[in-house]
């Protein structure tokens, strides 16, 4: 009879030990989640600040706008694209007659790039806006824009530029790089 009770307690003291076990596991299956938790709803407030930021130095910019055209000061966005557009078109035309001039094996200049790229955004949105005025109507054409900015982004984080110089390179604002590479990264 003893041994009985000997085999019994053995058998309650190993069930015990297995159900402290997998309470043990559960438990920190729990706490894993909550970290998870806790991660994502810092990444969301971190990302909604930052939006916020953007959206409130957008609304200065605005402001600021605003002001210099109430005061007079402010020049019509068409004759500033038309000057910078000119202006481009200059640069490129030499550029190009030097180029022409100069063997192709120069390494690859950053500053032409940029005045090349800002011509081709310039001219496009100028293509843009005079196929809004003809045609009202019908809604614009969805591009992948924002896969090529991508890439580009990519591009330029490989080469290893910071945050601060990609978004300078391709003028665009700190915030929406970093926006761009965190939804991006998150759809993978």
């Amino acid at each position: 009879m003893l041994t009985f009770l000997i085999l019994i307690s053995f058998i309650l003291n190993i069930a015990a030990l297995l159900a402290i076990a997998i309470l043990y596991t559960r438990q920190n299956r729990l706490l894993e989640v909550e970290k998870r938790q806790e991660k994502a709803v810092k990444e969301m407030e971190d990302v909604i600040s930052s939006y916020l930021l953007e959206m409130k130095e957008d609304n200065e910019r605005f402001l600021q706008q605003f002001q210099a055209v109430k005061e007079g000061k402010f020049e019509s966005s068409q004759n500033k694209v038309k000057k910078i557009k000119l202006a481009a078109e200059k640069e490129l035309k030499i550029e190009s007659r030097q180029s022409e001039k100069e063997p192709d094996d120069l390494p690859f200049k950053a500053a032409s790039y940029k005045r090349q790229s800002a011509m081709k955004a310039y001219t496009q949105k100028a293509e843009d806006e005079s196929s809004l005025e003809k045609e009202p109507n019908q809604p614009p054409a969805v591009t992948s824009k924002e896969d090529s900015v991508y890439n580009q982004i990519q591009t330029l984080q490989e080469k290893g530029y910071t945050l601060e110089e990609i978004a300078k390179e391709l003028g665009r604002g700190v915030t929406e790089v970093e926006l761009l590479l965190k939804f991006r990264q998150k759809q993978k």
